[in-house]
């Protein structure tokens, strides 16, 4: 489970992303890096087992 924010000034709310079972990809991600979903750039906040 991955907790993301826009990228940007604001106080946005957060938005969860959670993958499992055979969509699940081996993720490398940490805590600060941008990630780009639907021509949005999130930025990871937080990482869930």
């Amino acid at each position: 489970m991955v907790i993301l924010k826009p990228k940007g000034k604001g106080n946005w709310k957060t938005s969860t992303l959670h993958i499992e079972g055979a969509h699940q990809l081996p993720l490398l991600v940490a805590v600060g890096q941008t990630i780009t979903i639907g021509g949005v750039v999130f930025r990871i906040c937080e990482v869930k087992p």
